[in-house]
């Protein structure tokens, strides 16, 4: 009585922590993007490249801050994609980290650096590992040019305006080392 053996203490620890889980149903445009990329895991036809050129150097400290911030008040952003008995589901990652690749290149032209970008906008998702946002910073002597690479099923292009908006607020606050606040 009480004792359990090894493996029926992992199964009831896995069943405790699926049940912590906070799993979601998907809309209906999510579930036929899903099925998409179960159809098709190499196609980048669902990608949203967000890209914007800053004349100057960003400090890549302050933008992790400012996309830490950013994923506090739009955890959607931590999202993956799960499936149990073939029925797909959302919850968000316990362990997300941001995925932020610093590039340094000497002076690039226009046609380089969208080369550049338009390689790592090809590159899969993995639907159930994520992350599902990915950060590129291409730096160039005095100026740098960020791409914000999301995946449609957790993002829509209505919130571009939005998102940027509060990405850019809270690296602008940071920057000038002024109190930052989340809305929620």
């Amino acid at each position: 009585e009480g004792d359990l053996s090894t493996e029926e203490l992992k199964k009831q620890l896995h069943q405790v922590y699926i049940s912590q889980k906070q799993k979601s149903e998907l809309s209906s445009g999510q579930k036929g993007l899903w099925m998409l990329h179960k159809l098709n895991p190499d196609s980048t036809a669902y990608h949203l490249p967000i890209c914007f050129t800053v004349h100057k150097k960003m400090d890549v400290q302050i933008l992790r801050r400012a996309f830490s911030y950013l994923v506090e008040q739009y955890p959607i952003v931590k999202v993956i994609m799960e499936e149990d008995n073939g029925v797909p589901y959302q919850v968000i990652s316990s362990d997300w980290k941001l995925f932020l690749e610093e590039v340094t290149i000497e002076e690039a032209s226009k046609e380089q650096l969208l080369t550049k970008i338009k390689d790592k906008a090809k590159e899969p998702f993995d639907l159930n590992k994520g992350p599902l946002m990915k950060v590129y910073v291409y730096q160039e002597k005095e100026k740098s040019t960020v791409m914000i690479l999301v995946h449609h099923i957790i993002f829509d292009g209505t919130s571009i305006e939005i998102f940027l908006d509060s990405f850019l607020r809270f690296y602008y606050k940071l920057e000038q080392k002024e109190q930052v606040s989340i809305e929620k």
